[in-house]
C-alpha cells in the first residue's frame, strides 16, 4: 500500500472519529443527506429498516478504511454485484460518498480542513474507479 493511501485512510479515520465524538450516531443524518442527493435510492431502500441501514453505513466506513487493494477489490465486486440486483447504479455510489463526506464535514465544523478534503477526494476517486471496473451504469 502506498504511503499516500495510508495517510489518506488515517486522515479519513480521524475525520470520522471526530464526527462520531461530536455527533454520535450519524446514521439518520447520513440517510437524510443521501436521500436528498439521491432520491432514486430512497425508492430502492424503502424496504430497508434502521438496523440494516446502520449495517450498510458500517460497510461504507469499512470500505473507506480498507488498506489492502485485493481485499478492497473483492469487497467492491461483491457489493456492486449484490446491489446491482436491487437496481443500484454507479451514480448512487458517488452520491453516497458525497453524502457521508458532507455529514462528516458539517459535524466537524471548524476542524474540517483542506487536508481532509484532499484525502476524501483521493479515496473516493479510487473507490469509484474500482466500482467502475464492475461496469456499473
Amino acid at each position: 500500500m502506498s504511503d499516500q493511501r495510508t495517510r489518506d485512510i488515517g486522515t479519513i479515520v480521524e475525520s470520522l472519529e471526530l464526527a462520531a465524538e461530536r455527533g454520535g450516531d450519524l446514521t439518520q443524518a447520513f440517510y437524510e443527506e443521501y436521500f436528498r442527493l439521491c432520491p432514486d435510492s430512497r425508492d430502492l431502500m424503502k424496504h430497508v429498516d434502521e438496523h440494516v441501514q446502520g449495517r450498510m453505513l458500517a460497510s461504507v466506513h469499512e470500505l473507506l478504511m480498507l488498506p489492502d487493494s485485493d481485499e478492497q477489490a473483492r469487497f467492491i465486486a461483491f457489493e456492486t454485484q449484490t446491489h446491482r440486483s436491487y437496481g443500484a447504479r454507479r451514480y448512487m455510489y458517488d452520491r453516497l460518498f458525497r453524502a457521508l463526506r458532507s455529514v462528516v464535514r458539517d459535524v466537524s465544523g471548524d476542524d474540517w480542513n483542506p487536508a481532509w478534503d484532499d484525502a476524501w477526494d483521493r479515496r473516493v476517486e479510487a473507490l469509484l474507479e474500482g466500482i467502475d471496473d464492475y461496469a456499473m451504469v
